[in-house]
């Protein structure tokens, strides 16, 4: 019998040097890896064996279906199988994995053309993973918003597909809630190899080297995980956050109608705030946004970086108490509600330079009147 004639094409390929070296228990062996190969192929699994047999055609889910498993006909056949594959691990390859054997011509023959019926079964066999069933999970107004949820998901995606998947949801990231999928790229990435990662990261990056559009700087900052944030190319971090810092320059904020006038774009800062290149320049606007800009803008700083601005007082901190004590003489309520907090959550500083102004307050100005004033229209 020849056969390399009988025999897949690429099953042969995975055993022809062995015939070619009449190594024919080797033959045999190879031949089964090779099906173990094609099994983790289809199904992302990882695992060998029974085990392989077990999660890729066992349970009531199987990965990998024989049929599309609508009557009893179908699930004994899938059972059969699952049972067949099994024996040939557990009777076939492991005896001749743990012990000497010197199979001959005829019975490598027999054996591997016995695996090449069961690679034609498999090779039919049905997956129930589609990209594009799988693509609406990911975008469903019904996502759950939680990491079990995510990982139950990503656990789905074969392992030759996490990557492009990756890039197929990127791809339309603007038709979902840019928090719904932060769960899933959170889920996926620490799936993903290092080099899927990079490969990932790059077309990030890409995109935020030359991308204009608020919606989108908003998504991509939102779904990115944060600690991922340094693998970008450097580039895209420093166009990226100089865009936001405009932005916040920009900032108005009015506390009286607990409403954001200008630099909602620029607020996104604050995600990445750990991981700027830009983190000090952010700062020093923030500062100098304080001390000389209009009532609107203090508030922006007060209220959209209150952590972010009490956290750094090595910078004109003598001109921010300057204006926060002189602002308190005044009786501004904003600067007092300021105070409150960071007396209590910031560094000890602010507890000891105000709390003898902070105890002696009275109020005499509210938002609204500060903020009135800066609405007329001369």
């Amino acid at each position: 019998m020849n056969i390399e004639t009988l025999i897949d094409k690429r099953l042969w390929l995975a055993i022809k040097n062995n015939y070619d070296l009449n190594q024919y228990t080797n033959a045999i062996l190879n031949s089964i890896y090779f099906i173990s190969d094609f099994i983790r192929e289809r199904t992302g699994f990882e695992s060998d064996g029974v085990a392989l047999v077990g999660q890729a055609l066992g349970g009531k889910t199987p990965k990998l279906r024989t049929s599309n498993l609508e009557s009893e006909s179908d699930w004994n056949i899938q059972k059969g199988i699952e049972q067949i594959l099994r024996g040939v691990y557990q009777g076939i390859r492991n005896p001749r994995s743990h012990e000497k054997y010197s199979d001959s011509k005829e019975e490598a023959d027999a054996i591997i053309y016995f695996i090449n019926y069961l690679l034609s079964i498999l090779d039919k066999s049905k997956t129930p993973f589609t990209k594009s069933t799988f693509l609406k999970r990911v975008f469903d107004e019904n996502y759950v918003e939680n990491e079990r949820y995510s990982d139950l998901l990503v656990e789905e995606i074969p392992v030759k597909l996490r990557l492009e998947i990756s890039l197929d949801v990127f791809k339309n990231k603007q038709e979902t809630d840019g928090k719904k999928i932060s769960y899933f790229y959170k889920s996926l990435i620490d799936k993903m190899t290092n080099k899927e990662v990079d490969q990932f990261c790059d077309v990030v990056s890409e995109e935020l080297k030359n991308t204009n559009e608020n919606d989108i700087i908003r998504i991509i900052i939102q779904l990115f995980p944060k600690d991922k944030w340094e693998k970008l190319d450097e580039m895209a971090r420093l166009r990226m956050e100089n865009i936001l810092i405009k932005s916040v320059k920009k900032g108005e904020y009015k506390i009286s109608l607990k409403k954001l006038v200008e630099g909602g774009l620029g607020t996104w800062a604050k995600v990445i705030f750990d991981k700027m290149i830009l983190k000090h320049d952010l700062n020093k606007v923030l500062v100098d946004k304080f001390i000389t800009g209009t009532p609107l803008e203090e508030n922006y700083v007060m209220q959209m970086f209150f952590t972010e601005f009490i956290e750094f007082t090595d910078y004109k901190f003598n001109k921010i108490e300057e204006l926060i004590k002189r602002e308190l003489d005044k009786g501004d309520s904003r600067f007092y509600d300021f105070l409150t907090k960071a007396m209590k959550e910031g560094p000890p500083i602010w507890k000891k330079t105000f709390s003898e102004d902070h105890k002696n307050f009275v109020e005499k100005i509210q938002p609204a009147d500060i903020e009135q004033e800066d609405d007329l229209p001369f």
